[in-house]
């Protein structure tokens, strides 16, 4: 146990808000999760329709001629086909549906780069691995398959141009150039679509690493409300990633404060806010959380308005949030044109 970090309630209970609030910017959503797996399925769907055909192409040379009618064969020939171009159609529609998606997954990958966080779940990803290795087998195969088919488009762009200068084609047979050409970005479209899944694949199993982390605390959670006493544990990797994650969402936050006050007129003052105010409104209903900003928005335009009332620490005031129990304790800087907001709790 001497590589695990014990966490107390309050501790715990703001590990889980971290995990939840970054899981809140890239879990994907239901609509997102059915096009991605119609996709996978349109892939797969593909690959069965070239073995299919491969199998009709192998039942009618010499050696299985015999073994097979003709029916079997035509049936097989139709049926690869057929999957091979419903299956082809869908890859071209859902493919670009899926850009929200694969979206979130790069601005997760480049978060994880800029926190080191792929040192962090390096043990819990190896191990995921391992369990998904003949998946990880087969996107990988599909990946080469799709750089082949990606490489063959171009390929079939190439000799459409050299033919169509050599023969003329852009006079005599111009609807049949424009087919060909049709075809070699639908086969190179297709192909990107293959090598992507990998890659989407590997980042969904990095992402749901950081969802077995919430669950796990969770648990743990769970279990230290049931059995009062119970401590709770992580390893010292997990609690590194925590505390990077953390430190991640108080930088945006602070760029989204200052970006929001650049826009708003140069009366307003700036605002900072303090870890505690963050946790404390994400945990709030929404209705009372909307209560609170408009508070803050009315106390960003002029500070020194009545109402306010002074605490017993030098500089601080204490501003009561309407039709709700709860009150902001801040400051103002006049000189920085600044307003901070150190505390949102009940009065006492």
């Amino acid at each position: 146990m001497a590589d695990r970090i014990s966490l107390d309630n309050d501790a715990l209970n703001a590990a889980l808000l971290i995990l939840r609030r970054e899981q809140s910017a890239y879990l994907p959503t239901r609509r997102e999760l059915f096009l991605y797996r119609a996709f996978n399925v349109s892939a797969f769907s593909i690959v069965v329709a070239g073995f299919l055909l491969l199998a009709r192409a192998s039942m009618a040379t010499d050696a299985f001629s015999a073994f097979f009618d003709a029916k079997t064969v035509s049936l097989l020939n139709t049926m690869g086909i057929a999957i091979a171009v419903f299956s082809g159609a869908g890859m071209l529609v859902l493919y670009p549906l899926n850009f929200g998606f694969m979206r979130k997954l790069y601005r997760h990958a480049k978060m994880r780069r800029r926190l080191k966080l792929a040192n962090y779940f390096a043990p819990a990803f190896s191990a995921n691995r391992k369990l998904k290795r003949l998946t990880n087998l087969l996107t990988m195969a599909m990946f080469v398959l799709g750089i082949l088919v990606f490489s063959f488009g171009i390929l079939m762009i190439g000799l459409a141009i050299i033919n169509a200068v050599e023969s003329d084609y852009f006079s005599g047979n111009l609807f049949g150039f424009v087919m060909v050409m049709a075809f070699a970005f639908a086969l190179m479209i297709i192909g990107t679509s293959f090598a992507s899944i990998h890659f989407v694949r590997r980042g969904r199993q990095r992402l749901e690493i950081v969802q077995n982390l919430e669950k796990s605390l969770e648990k743990q959670f769970s279990a230290v409300n049931d059995n009062a006493g119970a401590g709770a544990t992580v390893s010292a990797s997990e609690y590194d990633a925590i505390a990077g994650i953390e430190r991640q969402q108080i930088i945006r936050d602070r760029v989204t404060s200052i970006a929001a006050a650049r826009k708003e007129t140069s009366t307003e003052y700036m605002c900072q806010t303090s870890r505690q105010m963050y946790q404390t409104k994400s945990s709030l209903p929404p209705e009372t959380l909307r209560r609170v900003e408009m508070t803050i928005a009315d106390l960003l335009k002029d500070p020194s308005a009545g109402g306010r009332a002074k605490t017993g620490e030098a500089g601080r005031q204490v501003l009561r949030v309407a039709d709700t129990p709860l009150c902001i304790h801040y400051g103002v800087d006049s000189v920085r044109h600044l307003v901070q907001l150190y505390e949102l709790a009940s009065p006492n």
